[in-house]
């Protein structure tokens, strides 16, 4: 009798967590990515995101995700506009699997000023280059990630104008 091969990640639980981020937009109506080249498969490829992180204890998610937007690229003054609601995403990353909820806000850029000129600090956040799009099509078009792409075209219904 053959013996049944089952693979380890149908044993595991997926890993839970919860992220939040935002669909940050100037007041030119331009969008702001995030776009990095990131080693995958053995070489290097391009990856566009929004601002996003993992959501903290004891803060609510649309000060986590405001936070976010900081840490990653400097700018601070900002305005939550709309809740953009949650979804479920799954993923693997290094052999694991992930589930976890996105929480998304469309957040207003007031000024491109920053209190330090010099922020970001973290490393990680020094990674990434901000780069603005003009027009929330074209830039749901060059995200990388499905959920990124939904959260910017619902962020569109949002805006004025």
């Amino acid at each position: 009798m053959a013996e049944s091969v089952v693979d380890d990640r149908q044993r595991q639980p997926a890993r839970r967590h919860g992220a939040v981020g935002a669909v940050v937009v100037d007041t030119l109506g331009r969008v702001l990515l995030l776009r990095r080249e990131i080693f995958r498969l053995g070489r290097y490829v391009p990856e566009t995101r929004l601002p996003k992180g993992a959501l903290q204890p004891r803060e609510t998610d649309a000060a986590a995700a405001l936070s976010e937007v900081t840490r990653l690229t400097g700018y601070d003054d900002l305005e939550v506009v709309a809740d953009l609601g949650k979804a479920p995403v799954e993923y693997e990353a290094r052999g694991v699997r992930y589930r976890r909820t996105e929480h998304y806000f469309l957040v207003k850029l007031r000024s491109l000023m920053k209190s330090d000129p010099s922020a970001p600090h973290s490393e990680d956040a020094r990674l990434y280059t901000p780069d603005f799009v003009q027009g929330f099509r074209d830039a749901a078009a060059q995200l990388s990630f499905e959920s990124e792409q939904g959260a910017v075209l619902r962020a569109r219904a949002w805006w004025p104008g």
